[in-house]
């Protein structure tokens, strides 16, 4: 039985195809299974998630504008996450690989005083919503805390950043704490947006008119972007009937003198006579 297994043909032994075959084989399978991953479907139809997102960012500018008074108090609570989850993240990891004792002082003031932060601004938040909802409010007349708060805003915005930056610094090149390009360039344009909001005059009444701006250009790029990538996936159905066609029409047909049976031979057509000698004829 174990001769006989020796001895059984295989397939493989008798494959005559060439490397280039076989590499050809290995390519188009390849190919065939990328048409296939999701990765190119999501390419494929990545149109249709620009499409949603450029709804929704429509809406939601159209909502800032028609509620700016709401839109407030959801950016006051949008910058109270932000801080809040950054100093939370930031907490445990930061003290426990930081090896100075003043790096770990100075971090831990910095986190401490972001989350104080960003209870004061759901505070506000919380506030501002109580009356501007409130069935007496004229849409005018805020009380003492709210108008507060649209002035004070710019400030805290500014503290937010001020503080992440130059503590990140100070960490850095004063306590000799690691650090790379990535981090001190964004580090770098947080400071310099910190004094670039410092410089210009604006308070938190105006930034629900400044997201609906961004909101409504963001929808211009997404949406155009979706149009092209439908134009691209119409392209990508028609080429295969258009590759189709041009071969259907690179293909000849015989022509009908050339397409002849036996049948349509001329029986009286009299056969040309074999000049060659019959003694050089080989036998």
């Amino acid at each position: 039985m174990k001769k006989n297994k020796e001895n059984m043909i295989k397939e493989e032994d008798f494959d005559i195809k060439s490397d280039e075959q076989k590499e050809e084989e290995k390519r188009a399978k390849k190919e065939a299974r990328k048409e296939k991953s999701p990765i190119k479907v999501y390419s494929t139809y990545k149109f249709i998630f620009f499409m949603i997102v450029f709804a929704i960012l429509v809406t939601f500018g159209i909502m800032i504008l028609i509620f700016q008074d709401n839109a407030t108090g959801a950016i006051y609570l949008v910058t109270a996450l932000v801080a809040g989850i950054a100093a939370l993240i930031r907490l445990i990891p930061l003290l426990r690989t930081t090896k100075s004792k003043r790096a770990k002082l100075v971090s831990l003031i910095e986190i401490i005083f972001h989350g104080v932060v960003a209870v004061y601004l759901v505070i506000a938040a919380m506030i501002l919503w109580g009356q501007v909802n409130a069935s007496d409010f004229d849409g005018k007349n805020y009380n003492w805390f709210n108008n507060f708060n649209f002035q004070a805003y710019k400030y805290i915005l500014i503290a937010l950043l001020a503080t992440r930056s130059l503590v990140y610094y100070y960490v850095t090149i004063d306590c000799k704490e690691g650090t790379d390009k990535t981090k001190f360039y964004f580090h770098t344009i947080i400071n310099v947006t910190a004094i670039v909001l410092g410089c210009i005059p604006f308070d938190s009444k105006q930034v629900p008119l400044v997201l609906a701006i961004i909101s409504f250009i963001s929808a211009a790029v997404i949406g155009g972007e979706a149009g092209g990538g439908y134009f691209r996936y119409r392209k990508s159905i028609a080429k295969p009937k258009e590759d189709k066609k041009k071969a259907e029409d690179q293909i000849k047909a015989p022509a009908k003198e050339d397409d002849k049976e036996i049948s349509d031979v001329d029986p009286n057509t009299i056969p040309v006579e074999d000049e060659t000698p019959t003694d050089t004829a080989i036998m």
